[in-house]
């Protein structure tokens, strides 16, 4: 129903933002449902628990929220744990500062991190971060797993928002 004193979101706002602040948010959340989606298939038959948006403490003063965290042989026992998952995964949006998101990559790398991902559904591009610079690729996998994941995966249903 109805809100009394609320008018209905039109196609350029809608409650708290713009159209373009809505595309951000639907193709940054979609991007992390398909990878919990993909990640969650995985769960029984090789043992990765895939979490969004987990606060992971890199240092004693240092923590950090990744769009997705992965973890093998068992989902972490903390509340916001203390060990480096196996892969974390950034989705960029089209503000993201270049040297915000390499000084983010840099601390998962140094805090042990062995898959560092990017997400860039605006350019369409995986990249994956080796401890110096980031590395395009078409596709992503984790070790011992045959499961590989593309851009066209990630984005599918949401293209037309990315080019908006």
């Amino acid at each position: 129903g109805r809100r009394r004193g609320r008018t209905a979101p039109t196609s350029s706002t809608f409650e708290g933002g713009s159209s373009s602040e809505a595309r951000r948010i639907l193709v940054h959340s979609g991007c992390q449902k398909q990878l919990i989606v993909i990640f969650a298939t995985m769960e029984d038959t090789h043992r990765i628990f895939a979490f969004p948006e987990l606060r992971l403490q890199l240092a004693p003063d240092v923590f950090r929220v990744p769009d997705v965290a992965v973890f093998a042989g068992a989902p972490p026992s903390q509340l916001v744990p203390d060990r480096p998952p196996l892969c974390v995964i950034e989705i960029v949006s089209r503000d993201d500062r270049h040297t915000d998101l390499i000084e983010k990559l840099d601390e998962y790398h140094r805090w042990g991190v062995g898959h560092i991902w990017v997400v860039d559904p605006w350019l369409e591009r995986l990249s994956v971060y080796d401890g110096s610079s980031l590395h395009q690729t078409p596709d992503v996998g984790l070790p011992g797993t045959d499961r590989r994941i593309t851009i066209d995966e990630l984005i599918r249903g949401f293209k037309n928002a990315t080019s908006a």
